[in-house]
């Protein structure tokens, strides 16, 4: 019944609750992996997020 309910022809009012709820799952899922899966955040944390926040040099950096 509900996921007829949210069903995009029924307009625009439920595609956003749509979007909602499984944003909201995608959150819950997330937090779950946080929580109980600490090997897996460890190494996220020293292998992946390393490369992420690797940023490049200043305009002003360039110049001088």
């Amino acid at each position: 019944m509900l996921q007829r309910w949210l069903c995009c022809e029924q307009g625009w009012q439920s595609m956003i609750l749509h979007v909602c709820i499984g944003g909201l799952c995608l959150l819950a899922v997330a937090a779950v992996v946080y929580i109980s899966e600490h090997r897996l955040v460890a190494s996220i944390r020293t292998e992946i997020w390393p490369l992420l926040r690797r940023h490049k040099p200043s305009m002003k950096a360039k110049q001088l």
